[in-house]
């Protein structure tokens, strides 16, 4: 589908050819067989593993992830593993150079400025980890190869006036790169080694989020780093880490979510795994964690003067999201059954139809004094006063009529009504957003200033969502939108010692650059 249409838009005329011919391809051959095939051809073929599969993973118990509680049941360990996990005493802080060129200080002062950032990373999680930092004051600069720049960059056509420069103004690109700088560098060639060996000698944090090796085949490999910096903080996520048996295998966050157990919870209790959530859930989950391994670092380092590799699989932090699930398994020996919109001993609980085209609400009942609001806001119906329904199990035990009960009510109601009167009543509820113009006018985000609006200088003006956590005292977060491909090549080339003739000869090797190269043709 990829291949037929450009810009990975989904067309439902291929999905119509293409899918019966795969499903009946997929259907001759087991699990582990197309996984091998997956593996032999570098394309990210994932089977939906159940917990007790995750849990005897080969590449998990590698990488020693599970560890046992006091009752002997499973959990998830450490979210990531570093060098500096193994040290014993940690040496005495070393003296700070003041004459050490350091980032520039934001005048707003916010946690990390001074830190210095380089972002090698592309499409979503390395580059959201890098944003996450950047928000926060960091001095990120995102280094993209003329040759291989970001394919955030071209992944969607661009909207009606936006075609100008379209590579610097899509919507995915803009959303995970604002507040940074761009510097076009072909690390490849070897004056682009030079440059990049200037930048980390000034650089706190390296954030890349290649599979493993691949660093190493650049020549620009942790040691090397080191080489640089001794001191520098390297955080790679790759989708399985950087050891064991999967750890060359390629993987995208909806891999990740049929690998890690997640989609095999997912689902309606007919034992049909639902892909989880639609998303790419393990890309931003994964960049959280990697913000905070990030800082994490950074504190250590401050303690004992060290730099240290965090290697952080996408596929750990993932797995680690559903520990209640392995840790019932391993006490149990029966897989978690799926259980839909339900949790076990709460009802109702679920998504409930409202009036209007495919209009919902989420109602959530965990305790008697729950259902007790539940009730007043219903206007307590006739129904809804069997005592049989007094206490959670009972409910739980009549779960489907209770659904059957709530849905009559909700459907004579819109769902802003209906969330309205559970809120008065201080039972969880919330409205089921359907589009982006409900989340962009919601009244919670609006009072919050959430969402922020932005100008680009050709790709016009929109609101992108603002701080994920606010310092105290902060104003904006969106200080600038993502950067033109290269626009800071000279303001950085000058920064770590290049002179105008040098950065001249630079562009004329092509060493740098301000526009990427072999972006597609749009359509007509």
């Amino acid at each position: 589908i990829a291949a037929a249409q450009p810009f990975m838009r989904r067309d439902e005329r291929d999905e119509a050819v293409l899918v019966p011919r795969l499903e009946a391809w997929f259907r001759a051959r087991t699990c582990d067989e197309v996984e091998a095939i997956g593996r032999a051809q570098s394309v990210p073929l994932a089977a939906v593993r159940k917990v007790g599969e995750v849990a005897s993973s080969p590449q998990l118990a590698h990488r020693a992830f599970f560890t046992r509680a006091e009752d002997g049941t499973l959990r998830p360990g450490r979210l990531w593993r570093s060098d500096a996990h193994g040290w014993g005493n940690a040496p005495a802080p070393r003296a700070v150079d003041e004459r050490a060129p350091r980032a520039p200080r934001n005048p707003a002062q916010l946690p990390l400025a001074g830190v210095r950032v380089l972002d090698l990373g592309q499409v979503w999680a390395g580059p959201y980890a890098a944003m996450l930092l950047a928000d926060q004051g960091a001095d990120v600069i995102k280094v993209e190869s003329p040759s291989r720049w970001d394919p955030n960059r071209c992944i969607v056509p661009p909207g009606p006036g936006r075609e100008q420069g379209w590579w610097n103004t899509g919507a995915y690109f803009q959303e995970y790169n604002r507040n940074k700088r761009s510097l076009a560098l072909e690390i490849a060639h070897p004056r682009g080694r030079e440059v990049l060996a200037a930048l980390v000698r000034r650089a706190d944090v390296v954030i890349e989020n290649y599979r493993a090796g691949v660093l190493e085949r650049l020549g620009i490999g942790y040691r090397w780093l080191r080489a640089q910096r001794d001191d520098v903080v390297l955080v790679s996520m790759a989708a399985f880490g950087q050891t064991g048996p999967d750890c060359a295998r390629p993987g995208y966050g909806p891999v990740m979510e049929e690998l890690s157990g997640i989609a095999s919870l997912t689902g309606w209790g007919d034992g049909r795994p639902q892909l989880a959530i639609g998303y790419a859930y393990g890309d931003p989950v994964a960049a959280a964690a990697a913000a905070a391994a990030s800082i994490a670092a950074l504190l250590h380092r401050r303690r004992t003067g060290r730099g240290q590799h965090v290697d952080l699989a996408q596929f750990d932090v993932l797995v680690a999201m559903i520990g209640e699930a392995f840790a019932e398994w391993s006490a149990t020996g029966r897989e978690p059954p799926q259980r839909g919109n339900r949790s076990p001993g709460c009802a109702p609980h679920g998504a409930y139809p409202c009036s209007g085209s495919d209009e919902w609400v989420a109602i959530a009942v965990e305790t008697d004094a729950q259902w007790l609001g539940l009730r007043r806001a219903m206007s307590d119906p006739e129904w809804a006063r069997d005592p049989g329904l007094e206490t959670s199990s009972a409910r739980y035990a009549r779960a489907d009529l209770l659904d059957e009960r709530l849905s009559a009510w909700t459907r004579s109601c819109r769902k802003a009504e209906i969330f309205e009167r559970c809120i008065a009543e201080r039972v969880p509820a919330a409205p089921v957003h359907r589009t982006s113009g409900e989340l962009l006018d919601n009244a919670q985000l609006s009072a919050r200033g959430f969402y922020e609006r932005v100008v680009h200088p050709t790709g016009g003006e929109w609101r992108m969502h603002g701080w994920e956590w606010r310092p105290a005292g902060a104003g904006r977060c969106v200080r600038w939108p993502a950067p033109d491909f290269g626009a800071d090549n000279e303001a950085i080339l000058r920064e770590v010692g290049w002179s105008d003739e040098e950065i001249a000869s630079l562009r004329a090797e092509n060493v740098i650059g301000s526009t990427p190269i072999g972006v597609p043709p749009l359509p007509r």
